[in-house]
């Protein structure tokens, strides 16, 4: 079975939760599926490794005739974009045959005011929801929000996780800070809440003046350095811009617990893979995180999450090591329920419709 990827997302961001989700997809295909790129990807971190990734060659030709690109591309058995844009001279429109997509979320129509760009980014999920053969949704929060806006999607659209790419480091490793310290990792979008973190570790450190803070992510902004010093905590808290994996599981590992108070996610990787190494997770009730979190965490209902109620909740980790050990196994065994292997047995059950 012939599958063509476009790579548009490598183009997009240099590392994020969808490149290593394609990635994955691409490199444990079995031998009996023939990964087509169409695009060659320049950026090469978390790039695919397989050995039987093809280029899909395009004559200048071809790209400037849509009947004769849709001739060429008719030679694949399906299409599974990487994202919702498509790279030139692709468009949703003149794409032939069998046509797979995955939905990560919808935050660009939820918060449609707050972005700029977010009116072709949801002009190009909805063309390709509509002309998809198959939706995988990657949690059942995304598929009720799918459904919310596509009903009509109901009998072509299934649930299938995403999962952890990290490894436990070596029993040997050590951690990297001889102090107690919280985590973060990822963006710092606005519906992320980091400044209500911050807030919370601003309490915490006033009672527990060892703890430290580690986020990992995009350089500060501005306003983010402001925030550092008015809440007095600038010096408590350390920033990794591009940490590898192993370090980033060193970190999980070590830590007291994630934070992670995002108003909504489609999936939420960064506790997942917190929890895989062994790291309880401080959440919102909201969107996908329950499904994902389930009891390897300290769930927080929305409405109640101030600064001092996740204060207090958290405390208990902070006093109790045996408390925070039996939150640890829990995290654990709730992580166990994710793997690759599960995501690539059925995303391959979704392919085989179309053989």
């Amino acid at each position: 079975m012939k599958i063509l990827y476009d790579p548009y997302i490598y183009k997009l961001q240099q590392a994020g939760g969808i490149n290593r989700y394609v990635s994955e997809i691409i490199s444990r295909l079995p031998r009996t599926f023939h990964p087509y790129i169409f695009k060659k990807i320049e950026n090469k971190v978390l790039a695919p490794c397989n050995k039987d990734l093809k280029f899909f060659w395009l004559p200048e030709i071809l790209s400037r005739s849509p009947w004769l690109l849709r001739q060429r591309l008719r030679s694949m058995d399906l299409i599974h974009p990487s994202y919702y844009h498509l790279s030139a001279p692709l468009a949703w429109k003149n794409i032939p045959g069998n046509v797979v997509v995955t939905v990560h979320d919808f935050i660009m129509a939820r918060f449609a005011d707050r972005y700029e760009r977010s009116e072709k980014v949801i002009q190009d999920q909805s063309a390709a929801i509509k002309r998809a053969n198959h939706i995988i949704c990657v949690s059942q929060s995304t598929q009720r929000d799918l459904l919310e806006r596509f009903p009509q999607c109901a009998s072509r659209s299934s649930v299938i996780p995403l999962a952890s790419s990290l490894c436990l480091p070596p029993s040997d490793a050590q951690g990297i800070y001889q102090q107690r310290y919280f985590l973060y990792v990822g963006h710092r979008n606005f519906y992320k809440n980091f400044y209500l973190t911050l807030q919370v570790f601003a309490l915490l450190k006033k009672k527990y003046d060892d703890l430290r803070f580690i986020v990992v992510g995009p350089s500060w902004s501005d306003e983010e350095k402001k925030h550092l010093y008015h809440l007095g905590v600038a010096d408590s808290v350390d920033l990794l811009e591009h940490p590898d994996d192993t370090l980033l599981a060193i970190l999980y590992k070590y830590c007291e617990a994630l934070f992670y108070l995002s108003e909504y996610e489609g999936f939420g990787l960064p506790p997942l893979e917190a929890m895989k190494m062994g790291a309880p997770v401080i959440a919102l009730q909201t969107s996908s995180l329950p499904e994902v979190i389930g009891s390897g965490g300290i769930l927080i209902e929305p409405a109640q999450a101030s600064p001092q109620n996740i204060a207090e909740a958290v405390t208990s980790l902070l006093d109790s090591q045996k408390e925070r050990n039996e939150l640890s196994e829990k995290a654990v065994r709730q992580a166990n329920q994710f793997s690759w292997e599960r995501t690539m047995r059925e995303t391959l059950k979704v392919y085989q419709q179309f053989k």
